[in-house]
């Protein structure tokens, strides 16, 4: 529990440091993983509480999504928190708008995911690193569900079965992994390669 053991004091610094942004972007990353222990996400719940109401915690309008999503990377995570909660077949312009525009990835990729678990069954274009992408989000797998994943997670549960605080490090890590590469999915040829690649990077990180 090292990684968490390291977390929860950030967020509780940036708490009394009232950097109020950035707690919200730290927590809001790690509640967006399917791997996190109970009572840690308790915490991580109850310390978002501890955000002042201001616009945090209130619903924006449409016109304001669409404003955030053009702001920092803090912003346009929230943004696209509140596009999930939504039936995004309704904003598909917005939605296709910002993909297409240089925003922050992790909150691009956060958006794909929405897309898919929605079973969108329309073109969808992304932008990535001057790559372009179109696809249709209902035939694309979300990270956890991927063989790619689903294999290279096996791997590392074989290889940290002794060691489950490494595994649990090692599962977010792949989840991260995959989330990224939207909306490309890893493929089984690709999982040994992938669960080495977290291997060698959690084994180096702990020396």
């Amino acid at each position: 529990m090292g990684y968490y053991e390291d977390l929860v004091p950030q967020i509780e610094a940036l708490i009394k440091d009232e950097k109020y942004d950035k707690m919200f972007s730290l927590i809001e990353k790690e509640l967006s993983l399917p791997y996190v222990p109970s009572n840690i996400e308790t915490k991580l719940k109850d310390l978002l509480k501890l955000i002042p109401k201001d616009d945090f915690v209130r619903s924006l309008s449409d016109e304001e999504i669409i404003k955030y999503l053009n702001l920092d990377e803090t912003k346009q995570l929230r943004a696209v928190e509140e596009l999930n909660n939504k039936n995004l077949r309704d904003y598909l312009d917005v939605c296709n708008g910002y993909l297409k525009g240089n925003g922050y990835i992790n909150a691009k990729v956060l958006l794909i995911d929405s897309l898919i678990k929605q079973d969108i069954n329309e073109e969808i274009s992304m932008s990535n690193n001057g790559v372009d992408y179109n696809f249709i989000p209902k035939y694309v797998m979300s990270p956890e569900c991927s063989i790619g994943f689903v294999k290279a997670s096996e791997i590392l549960g074989e290889k940290y079965m002794k060691e489950p605080s490494k595994l649990e490090l090692a599962k977010q890590l792949l989840y991260k992994e995959c989330l990224l590469a939207l909306p490309i999915n890893y493929e089984e040829d690709e999982a040994d390669q992938l669960a080495n690649k977290i291997y060698l990077f959690i084994e180096e990180a702990f020396k």
